[in-house]
C-alpha cells in the first residue's frame, strides 16, 4: 500500500537511526524532517481478565483514531 502513495519513498532492509533526522538503511544514509520505520510488528492481545467487556486499541486500531482518548492506558510493549 505504501508503495503507492506520492511522496512516499519505501526502503527495504535493516536500518538503524544515526540521530533524530538520520537513518541508515543497509549502506544508504536517508535524512528527513520525519522518518517512519514500519519493523513489521503485530499487536498481541493479551490474557487479561475483563478485558473482553470493555472498548480497547491495539496498536493498528489506534492509527484509526482522530482524536486524542480521554483516557488511556498502555499495557505491554517491548
Amino acid at each position: 500500500m505504501l508503495r503507492g502513495l506520492p511522496h512516499c519513498q519505501v526502503f527495504t532492509g535493516p536500518a538503524r537511526f544515526r540521530s533524530a533526522r538520520e537513518v541508515a538503511v543497509g549502506e544508504q544514509i536517508l535524512n528527513a524532517d520525519r522518518i517512519f520505520i514500519n519493523v513489521g510488528g503485530r499487536p498481541s492481545i493479551p490474557p487479561m481478565p475483563g478485558l473482553d467487556r470493555v472498548p480497547f486499541l491495539t496498536s493498528s486500531s489506534m492509527m484509526h483514531v482522530d482524536a486524542v482518548p480521554r483516557h488511556l492506558l498502555v499495557v505491554g510493549g517491548s
